[in-house]
């Protein structure tokens, strides 16, 4: 039997030897709080990714991380002898062009991920580079929705896209049908924007109705303020949610609450923590 554990990161991290040394033993210690006579450990494959513009050029080896400063050359030698060996080999999209990942051999929602991770993600900040790359990946996303599941895929990474790029779901929409065909964002009714409109929508009504009971403008108006405001926070919660569950699993009650009774900075804040955390309570971390 053969386990991954895999680690997703953003930037080199120098500690991330001993984050995913953690993983391996406390995967090791759930095998035997299972099965307490297991005979040997199970295989896990350290997994680590590294997305971003920044090469990895920091450490990888746990033995880097230990502070040796002091010891004669031989004191170190004996130490490091007595010393656990454990080092990772980063996956670094850094270090690759789109050739070089065209050719891996990906699937196409795995082509589709990585193109959006590493290729439209870090040029999110302008509008027209980050419609530049999904036009220089567009035919993978074609592909993509042709194959069974491939709708979802395509959902799911523009979820990411909208959260991570300055791209307004209009401007997203007009690339894809431009690019990728107009099925590709006609089907596409993410979680967060479906949120978003339906709670303008009520917040517009409630304006409407308490503009012709006051008779005044200015009823309509908050109404409307007041919708957008509900729409972005209902949009931004249930996100947060979904990214949280799938990097974490279960949610506790206690954090649910931390995020139903956050504001949009709260939100758009934790959000932002959850690829570098190593647990929920890092997400919080700074509250």
């Amino acid at each position: 039997m053969l386990y991954l554990a895999t680690e997703h990161k953003v930037r080199p991290d120098p500690w991330t030897a001993l984050q995913m040394l953690a993983y391996l033993v406390g995967l090791w210690r759930e095998e035997l709080r299972r099965r307490p006579r297991p005979g040997r450990l199970p295989m896990i494959l350290p997994i680590v990714i590294s997305f971003g513009r920044r090469r990895w050029r920091t450490t990888t080896d746990l033995a880097a991380l230990l502070d040796l400063s002091g010891m004669p050359p031989e004191g170190r030698a004996a130490v490091l002898a007595m010393m656990p060996r454990f080092r990772i080999t980063p996956h670094d999209f850094a270090a690759r062009t789109a050739a070089d990942v065209r050719a891996m051999g990906l699937t196409n929602l795995g082509l589709w991920t990585v193109a959006a991770q590493q290729f439209i993600a870090p040029v999110g900040h302008d509008e027209d580079a980050a419609v530049a790359a999904i036009a220089e990946w567009a035919d993978v996303a074609k592909r993509l929705l042709t194959s069974r599941g491939g709708q979802r895929g395509i959902d799911a990474v523009s979820c990411y896209l909208l959260k991570v790029t300055k791209l307004a779901p209009e401007r997203l929409r007009a690339a894809f049908e431009q690019h990728c065909g107009a099925s590709s964002m006609r089907r596409f009714v993410s979680t967060y924007e479906r949120i978003t409109r339906e709670s303008e929508a009520r917040g517009k009504a409630a304006g409407l109705a308490e503009g012709k009971a006051e008779g005044k403008a200015e009823g309509r108006t908050e109404g409307r303020t007041e919708g957008r405001t509900e729409g972005e926070l209902a949009g931004a919660r249930r996100f947060l949610l979904r990214q949280l569950r799938r990097r974490f699993r279960a949610v506790p009650r206690s954090y649910s609450a931390r995020i139903a009774a956050g504001s949009l900075a709260d939100l758009d804040r934790w959000a932002g923590a959850v690829l570098e955390a190593r647990s929920l309570a890092d997400v919080f971390a700074d509250d």
